[in-house]
């Protein structure tokens, strides 16, 4: 296992499961949403070391790609960093400082915004929760196969990669809720002044 470590039975179990039936994992996102807002939104983070290397991470629930970046699911009245900052602490233990979203969009699921935000790691990885199975720290060329999100958000967080945002004037798919709206556009607008990171 990478960094040396060894996921549980358990969970490795749980993991081959999905991977063999991973229509379960529709069944077990679409329990989660019926417990969330109407829209719902998911935040990963493009976490960086002090030597410039990815944190990813090996997830249960995610059968076909299952290396990606760390994050979750935001809660009721929960801002997009603060969600990010406690994913990682339950996940990981890892504390982080977020230095700037890099990406905004659209989730492949209706209803559902994805967000990613590019930040520093103040500590190393203490623990992993049950949702993950290992960690590895990683350069931007040797990542495995990650879904589009995931690779689009370590591209737009690379040094002069710049920002990859949904414009606030550009169509959803579906209509969202003005607070929805609001976020996005507050989001992006902070983006513009993170500016020695874009392009």
């Amino acid at each position: 296992m990478a960094d040396g470590h060894r996921p549980s039975r358990a969970k490795e179990r749980l993991a081959r499961v999905f991977q063999r039936a991973p229509w379960l994992v529709s069944i077990l996102v679409a329990a989660v949403r019926g417990t969330r807002t109407r829209f719902s939104a998911g935040v990963v983070g493009v976490v960086l070391n002090a030597q410039d290397e990815i944190l990813l991470v090996q997830h249960v629930f995610h059968p076909k790609e299952p290396w990606g970046l760390p994050g979750g699911w935001m809660e009721r009245n929960e801002a997009p960093s603060e969600t990010l900052r406690r994913e990682l602490r339950e996940e990981t233990g890892l504390e982080v400082s977020v230095l700037a979203p890099v990406l905004i969009q659209p989730g492949e699921v209706r209803g559902h915004l994805d967000i990613a935000f590019l930040c520093r790691a103040r500590n190393d990885v203490q623990h992993l929760s049950t949702e993950l199975l290992d960690y590895r720290w990683t350069t931007r060329d040797k990542l495995p196969k990650l879904v589009r999100f995931h690779r689009e958000a370590i591209e737009a967080g690379a040094p002069g990669g710049g920002f990859v945002l949904l414009p606030t004037s550009a169509p959803f798919s579906v209509p969202l809720p003005d607070k929805v709206l609001a976020n996005v556009r507050a989001m992006y607008e902070a983006a513009h002044e993170y500016g020695r990171y874009s392009a």
